[in-house]
């Protein structure tokens, strides 16, 4: 059997693992506090760098910025208010 965060895993899989997670966790209220995570953190093996708020018609969300490695940029992840992945962007860099 796969490892809990086993990267090898079905994409299907994969989500519900994920899904199970974020049930584990408290609701997201918009306030910093209730976010799991902290800058410097890891997510998915990569250092979280930023760490923002949102708040539009579909509800209170946030997202991470984590580093890239060689091949990619910095990845934009945004999650809703039950710590649901939503989006994944990658962002350009800005010099």
């Amino acid at each position: 059997m796969a490892g809990l965060r086993d990267r090898e895993a079905p994409t299907g899989e994969y989500r519900l693992r994920e899904h199970l997670w974020s049930k584990t966790l408290q609701p997201f209220d918009g306030t910093s506090e209730s976010i799991p995570y902290n800058v410097g953190d890891k997510y998915d093996e990569r250092p979280i760098v930023a760490i923002g708020i949102t708040k539009n018609i579909y509800g209170k969300r946030y997202y991470l910025i984590v580093d890239g490695d060689k091949t990619h940029a910095r990845r934009r992840l945004e999650f809703d208010e039950k710590h649901d992945l939503i989006s994944s962007k990658f962002l350009k860099f800005v010099e």
